[in-house]
């Protein structure tokens, strides 16, 4: 994973928790959860932001997407 992926998603977080959980830019009026996960062998808990829609049916997907992780 590059360091631009990484300085890119860091930003989108820090915009996410300061605003409330808005964000502006690409991602303006799109819905952007945080996704935090466990490693099972490193037990670090990565951060990534994914691009999220709202569920429209019993069993539609709720994210979608990828993202890199950020440490």
């Amino acid at each position: 994973m590059t360091d631009q992926i990484l300085d890119f998603n860091q930003k989108i977080i820090a915009e996410f928790r300061a605003n409330g959980g808005v964000v502006g830019g690409m991602f303006e009026g799109r819905n952007i959860l945080l996704l935090t996960t466990v490693g099972a062998k490193s037990g670090g808990r990565p951060v990534r932001p994914v691009p999220a829609r709202a569920r429209g049916r019993p069993g539609d997907p709720g994210a979608g997407g990828e993202a890199a992780v950020v440490r």
